[in-house]
């Protein structure tokens, strides 16, 4: 912490190693490595996290992560398709340009945009990389095809890209002064439309979408209910997505998002769609798993009346 309690950057030009350290008496504090296990549910946590009560009797119980046991979640175990041996060799560390872009590749394969308004007040160009918000931060996703000369972008590359090289270009086009590598962009493209049911999904519907244009798309939310862990680790594309007649109504089904065939307009996604997250950060979340949602409920519902997560 700051030792006079105080921001420590207001300013790009505060921004910079030596007026951040002159605001500290030592070095920032650290909580060590993430090494300590919680009996309960096995989350690796900080050994600082565990609950202060027992602290003093050396006893590492921790409440926070699963209530000391009382909510459970089903293990979800599959066996995935195998990722090539270029692309793992990418997550372990050993390709310095991808780590470095890591946020950037994500971005080209993204379905959908980030809305926000960022604070540039704090952007030193020396010092810490500070990202602030201004407001709402939102994911945004467009019409299913591109307006008449637009190119297209995020979900509408998926449907109307050619699956190659032609289709790595029009990533890349967003993306010129980010000098990405054509190479990985291609092995990474492959991968996600060979494993993403979103991708899959996407990939299918142009035909239909260009000779019907009472055709919409919807992405689903998986409904709550049972929940089958399977489903939510590694959906099949007809269980993220629909194609559904503009004349439907679907007013009953807010989370669900709408992607109408053609359109200038940007739709805000709730954050209760259960693809918020797998839409937005394809390269966490390849096999497009879904988020769990404030429906569910946990199995122990009959010993715990908070039973809703």
């Amino acid at each position: 912490m700051a030792s006079n309690k105080k921001v420590v950057c207001r300013a790009s030009n505060e921004n910079n190693q030596a007026t951040i350290l002159g605001k500290f008496q030592d070095l920032p504090y650290r909580l060590g490595e993430q090494n300590h296990e919680c009996q309960h549910c096995g989350a690796l946590r900080w050994g600082e996290e565990r609950t202060k009560l027992k602290s003093k009797h050396q006893e590492e119980t921790y409440s926070n992560c699963c209530q000391q046991g009382s909510v459970t979640l089903p293990w979800g175990e599959f066996e995935g398709p195998t990722l090539p041996d270029s692309l793992l060799k990418l997550y372990t560390g050993e390709d310095k340009e991808f780590q470095d872009n890591i946020t950037h590749y994500n971005n080209t394969l993204s379905f959908t945009s980030l809305g926000v308004k960022v604070d540039q007040s704090v952007a030193g160009q020396k010092g810490i990389n500070t990202f602030r918000v201004s407001g709402q931060l939102a994911h945004r996703i467009g019409s299913a095809l591109p307006a008449a000369k637009k190119i297209p972008s995020f979900a509408q590359i998926y449907v109307v890209g050619d699956g190659g090289e032609g289709e790595v270009d029009v990533r890349l086009g967003h993306f010129k002064k980010n000098n990405l590598s054509k190479e990985i962009m291609l092995e990474l493209q492959n991968v996600l439309n060979d494993v993403n049911p979103y991708a899959e999904f996407l990939k299918s519907s142009a035909t239909v979408l260009e000779s019907r244009p009472s055709l919409r798309i919807m992405l689903k939310t998986l409904p709550p209910g049972k929940r089958e862990v399977k489903t939510y680790n590694k959906p099949r594309p007809q269980d993220v997505a629909a194609i559904v007649e503009s004349s439907e109504n679907l007013d009953d089904k807010p989370r669900h998002i709408i992607l109408h065939r053609k359109n200038n307009k940007l739709k805000h996604i709730t954050d209760l769609s259960t693809g918020y997250l797998p839409l937005r950060y394809p390269l966490m979340l390849p096999f497009g798993s879904q988020q769990w949602d404030d429906d569910y409920v946990s199995p122990t519902v009959k010993q715990n009346n908070k039973s809703e997560l």
